[in-house]
């Protein structure tokens, strides 16, 4: 439960099952207009060098079908689709599918 001013009361026990599923689709809803932007500051831009090391480790055959749950904006999808695989990014946010 959260107190007057959106922030979790820690007097009170956390969500469970829908509530908690709800609580974290809002939360990834309000952060994903400024989620990438963010990543890429607080990271120096490693994030985008972690993917693209990650696609190559993978070491998949071309075309390989890649499911990437938790996918968030689809910045892993884009780079496996941008070396040739064929990503399906899931998410529970649409705002971070969006």
């Amino acid at each position: 439960m959260t107190g007057p001013t959106g922030i979790p009361d820690p007097d009170q026990p956390l969500p469970t099952g829908e509530a908690k599923a709800t609580a974290v689709r809002s939360m990834f809803d309000a952060i994903a207009p400024r989620y990438d932007l963010i990543n890429r500051i607080m990271t120096f831009r490693l994030d985008v060098r972690w993917r693209k090391r990650t696609v190559r480790r993978l070491a998949l055959p071309d075309g390989s079908a890649v499911l990437d749950l938790a996918c968030g904006t689809g910045d892993l999808c884009r780079d496996l689709a941008a070396a040739g695989h064929r990503p399906v990014g899931m998410d529970l946010s649409w705002g971070m599918l969006a």
